[in-house]
């Protein structure tokens, strides 16, 4: 009977801090095939900064459906990548394909970790990870609520 280490680092912001320290002359070049997929070794630079971003609350909302995202955030969020990788313009359409995939199984995971029926929706908000930024009700909401 032998012990099971569990040998999986644990996630971080290391890849987004990279990046972010990156000096501003330094892009990286991103080689994509014919349907924007990266199909060089700095793809996955591009794919494992991309999961960061979809993670941390700022750039990607948890509780709005991708396709919903406002098209301004996702230019932000491509001006941003293209600040850090040399990215062609036909890659577009798979990096924003790929964003809402993340996003996706970002919020899945986080259902699956944290969502309980047993709190009420008030201590499940409070228990909530730290990337997961509270919603901001918009008046509509605001006005249904007081109907």
């Amino acid at each position: 009977m032998g012990v099971v280490l569990d040998l999986q680092p644990a996630r971080n912001n290391h890849h987004h801090d990279l990046f972010l320290a990156q000096e501003k002359g330094d892009i990286i070049l991103v080689l994509v095939n014919a349907h924007g997929q990266p199909i060089n070794d700095k793809g996955s630079q591009l794919t494992h900064f991309m999961g960061t971003l979809s993670r941390s609350g700022k750039y990607c909302p948890i509780y709005k459906p991708w396709n919903k995202v406002k098209a301004t955030k996702k230019q932000v969020l491509l001006a941003l990548l293209k600040t850090k990788f040399d990215i062609p313009e036909v890659a577009d359409g798979w990096i924003l394909q790929s964003f809402g995939r993340k996003v996706k199984n970002w919020r899945a995971r986080v259902k699956e970790l944290y969502y309980d029926l047993s709190l009420s929706p008030k201590e499940q908000i409070s228990s909530r990870p730290k990337q997961v930024k509270k919603k901001k009700k918009t008046m509509d909401e605001t006005c249904e609520v007081l109907e």
